[in-house]
């Protein structure tokens, strides 16, 4: 056993083994690497990562010994044992009577490295260090040896220099040497220039290391081909198999991903691109800048009595809220005295012009949608406005107010993402509480509620167009930031951003990364293949670390999808309800029962019941401690219409209500025949 442990670590032949332990550091550590990355162990381990007590987690043990976590201890064996056959290797090359001197010294740099990072919090003080002395001990050990060992010690800084762009080693460096002189254009053409610079490093890399096996056979005083033995070929051989393997399965995963994206833009029937998402949403319409400007600047305009320390400030946004009538005529004054409401009405009086959008590769995802809270204020506005007018028993500036919440809506259904499609549904649901009451109010005309019921019905048609308008824009989003992480982000000059280079040209030196990204890209396309966010699918939980990459951007679209879908429900309910009420004027009364009702978009038979039903009541009294309202459940007469979303069990309509921790997601349409009144 001592024999094979002497003939393992090298005993007898120190300088050949610190050049096998150093090749088994780099290139057996970039092969544990790569099965590393290759069998999902990423994604395992940022499942432990973001687990709130790791020592806890019932799966630890499970995942500790695990494929391939197992690797994480072989790494830190390869690391233990490096250090080991190197520091004997110095060891026999210091004189006698300094041995211990300098290993002390040495373990005492080592501590107080420790102890600064952790003092500091700076882990990047302590690799510093550490790097610092692997430079500095092999000159200290081999003075003789300098002309080879300072070219040695630029190896490792050449062959990372690239990886360092945008990193804060190099930003610092940038910041502090290059943009003192020209500040801009030398850096970006740095940043630009990383991967072209890789091929020079990594062979000027390999040269410096050569030179550090000179220095070590010179010290020695051994030929350097012998310090090449039978350990060295087979760790080059296992890290040239590795590379192939590795190398031609990332490339075969890249074809079948350009595949799948090609696949991707044949369902759209269009470019997945920036240009294709200008197109879709422009079609032809002319942004109008100077109309924004002054919508925004109107909706941002500071108005007396309606600013954020005002105690009726926070009331815009609750246009169900129950107050006394001193409260609401209060209210009312301070709203009906603003100057800039009135003017953003006027520019609401007819269709509004597209927003201009950065639509631009690299860009996509750093789009900004100002307009939507602007949106989105005006619509509770106009909703106090609905009110106000059924105070006043003035069907007309009712149904106008509702117009121009329709055309925000309208506004908000062109914009072909995400976010603006959430918000319009957000506006549409406002317009749709002002809808009841106005119904409930019995002011609006048999013509005006059978041109509402063909509106609402258009409107539903439109959603699926939405919808898949919404999928496509998001698939350009998360393409183009594939595109950044692959070809990089040269921000035009008016973005204060720094520029990052792309890791496409850099795949070849880490195939293993290239396979799980190329992965994580064809999986996106396949899952945008749809015509329904709701129908987009993705693992919640899984050990898969391009499914994981994947999962993160997908997780969104199902719950956006349902919401969709719960507005879509809910304005069936309110045609629905429509009807009834016209037939009710028609015939003097309310059917007992619904005659062949509808089916909402999750595939269940739309209820309907006159006579006692639950409602929510939100009440405020201003300048109290309940700054957004109180809740209470009561009952009420009503004729009411709903679905029973997207969970598919009948909550009586309700939806907002917590039971049982549970937030009810029933859509309704509600006509309220007692009390009498805008709300109960």
């Amino acid at each position: 056993m001592r024999k094979l442990l002497r003939k393992m670590f090298y005993w007898d032949a120190p300088a050949e083994g610190a050049v096998f332990a150093s090749l088994l550091f780099w290139l057996g550590g970039w092969c544990l690497a790569t099965v590393f990355v290759f069998f999902n162990g990423m994604s395992s381990s940022f499942e432990i990562a973001i687990a709130a007590d790791i020592l806890t987690t019932p799966d630890y043990l499970e995942w500790l010994f695990g494929w391939p976590q197992i690797l994480l201890p072989a790494a830190l064996a390869v690391c233990l044992y490096h250090l080991i056959v190197t520091g004997r290797f110095y060891h026999t090359l210091i004189r006698e009577k300094w041995r211990y001197g300098i290993w002390g010294l040495t373990a005492l740099y080592l501590c107080g490295s420790v102890a600064a990072a952790w003092l500091y919090g700076d882990n990047g003080l302590m690799i510093f260090q550490y790097v610092m002395l692997c430079w500095a001990f092999p000159m200290v050990c081999m003075p003789k040896q300098w002309t080879w060992l300072i070219p040695a010690a630029f190896g490792p800084m050449l062959i990372l220099f690239p990886f360092a762009a945008g990193a804060e080693t190099l930003e610092y460096l940038l910041d502090s040497i290059v943009q003192a002189v020209t500040p801009d254009r030398f850096a970006m053409q740095l940043l630009e220039a990383a991967p072209w610079l890789l091929w020079p490093s990594v062979l000027l890399a390999v040269l410096c290391v050569l030179c550090g096996f000179k220095a070590y056979a010179g010290a020695a005083g051994k030929p350097f081909r012998s310090l090449f033995g039978k350990g060295a070929a087979v760790i080059m051989i296992l890290f040239l198999l590795t590379y192939g393997v590795s190398f031609r399965t990332a490339y075969a995963a890249h074809c079948r991903t350009d595949r799948s994206f090609a696949a991707l833009e044949k369902h759209f029937g269009r470019p997945v691109n920036a240009e294709g998402l200008k197109d879709l949403y422009y079609q032809n319409r002319k942004p109008d800048g100077a109309f924004w400007r002054k919508a925004l600047a109107l909706a941002e305009k500071p108005e007396p009595g309606l600013q954020p320390q005002d105690p009726y400030y926070d009331l815009i946004s609750h246009p169900k809220f129950r107050l006394s009538p001193e409260e609401f005529a209060a209210f009312r004054k301070r709203l009906e005295s603003s100057r800039s409401l009135r003017e953003l009405e006027k520019l609401f009086e007819s269709e509004l012009p597209a927003f201009e959008y950065d639509f631009r590769q690299g860009m996509i995802v750093g789009i900004l949608f100002p307009e939507l809270n602007t949106l989105r204020r005006f619509a509770w506005s106009e909703a106090w406005r609905v009110r106000f007018a059924i105070a006043d028993r003035d069907p007309a500036a009712a149904s106008a107010a509702l117009k121009r919440i329709r055309r925000g809506r309208d506004q908000l259904a062109n914009v072909p993402f995400l976010i603006p499609m959430l918000v319009m549904c957000g506006v549409e649901n406002i317009r749709l509480d002002a809808l009841e009451f106005f119904l409930s109010s019995g002011l609006p005309s048999d013509a005006w509620l059978a041109e509402e019921q063909k509106r609402l019905a258009d409107f539903r048609k439109r959603m699926e167009t939405v919808n898949y308008h919404a999928l496509y824009g998001e698939a350009v989003m998360i393409m183009d930031v594939c595109v950044i992480v692959a070809s990089g982000c040269s921000c035009p000059p008016e973005k204060d951003m720094t520029p990052t280079p792309g890791l496409y040209d850099l795949r070849w030196l880490f195939p293993a990364g290239w396979y799980q990204l190329t992965r994580a890209r064809g999986i996106l396309a396949e899952s945008y293949r749809t015509t329904d966010l709701s129908q987009v699918v993705y693992k919640r939980h899984t050990s898969d670390t391009a499914e994981h990459l994947a999962g993160i951007f997908l997780a969104a679209l199902d719950s956006a999808g349902r919401k969709l879908h719960s507005l879509s429900a809910r304005c069936l309910t309110m045609e629905t309800l429509i009807g009834i009420e016209l037939e009710k004027r028609r015939t003097g009364k309310y059917p007992d029962k619904l005659e062949n009702p509808p089916i909402d978009p999750f595939g269940e038979p739309l209820i309907y019941r006159k006579g006692k039903m639950p409602y929510i009541q939100y009440q405020r009294t201003v300048g109290t401690d309940h700054p957004y309202g109180e809740e209470k459940r009561i009952t009420v007469d009503a004729v009411a219409v709903w679905s029973k979303g997207p969970d598919r069990k009948d909550d009586q309509g309700l939806s907002g209500w917590e039971e049982n921790g549970k937030r009810i997601d029933d859509a309704r349409a509600m006509l309220i025949t007692e009390p009498k009144g805008i709300l109960p």
